[in-house]
């Protein structure tokens, strides 16, 4: 019969006393997450592709990074609040890749704190109220093809990292700079990088 919780192979009693076997297909196991405020990601996840306007309550991220070794797939999902807490939050964690995400109006679109061996690829994260994407004591890590632009602070920001590849990203009209290093080591290539005060 059709609904959920169903077996195909153990009659349970409702409706189908003594019947065994599938007449109908089951429904397939989601294969992406429906983003929420407070999403801890402990394993390699994919988002379902939408748009969610989403306010970070407590301002720890709307989804947070919670384990080593994993990718976070936002599949062109749009995180958009109105205004303030953190779009997508590493507190700590290493050998993380965040790729694929748009992020608007919090007050940091993407933040990693105290990381080795980020990812940040392919992210979109525009018209946040300070820093698109923002490392702090982070290292050896790549920042790559993203665009962040019309932030009110700057586009990618970096504080006391080192050993970090920016490259091919695009940033424009941010409030501050485009990108900002400062105390940090950083390779620089092929950026476009325009309209900052």
């Amino acid at each position: 019969s059709s609904g959920t919780s169903n077996t195909c192979n153990n009659p349970d009693g409702w409706n189908d006393m003594g019947v065994t076997g599938c007449t109908l297909p089951c429904a397939p196991t989601p294969t992406c997450v429906i983003p929420m405020d407070d999403l801890y990601i402990t394993s390699t996840t994919q988002l379902c592709t939408g748009t969610y306007n989403i306010i970070d309550s407590y301002s720890t991220g709307i989804i947070i990074i919670n384990t080593n070794n994993i990718v976070l797939d936002c599949n062109n999902a749009a995180l958009i609040s109105s205004g303030g807490g953190l779009g997508i939050y590493n507190p700590g964690f290493s050998n993380v890749t965040i790729k694929n995400c748009i992020v608007q109006n919090y007050t940091e679109g993407i933040r990693v704190e105290n990381s080795l061996f980020m990812n940040i690829i392919n992210n979109i994260a525009n018209f946040n109220n300070a820093n698109g994407i923002k490392l702090f004591k982070t290292s050896f890590s790549n920042i790559i093809n993203n665009t962040a632009n019309s932030n009110k602070l700057n586009g990618i920001k970096l504080t006391n990292s080192t050993n970090i590849n920016i490259l091919n990203n695009t940033v424009l009209n941010n409030a501050q700079n485009g990108i900002n290093i400062d105390p940090s080591f950083a390779f620089l290539f092929g950026n476009i990088i325009f309209g900052h005060t």
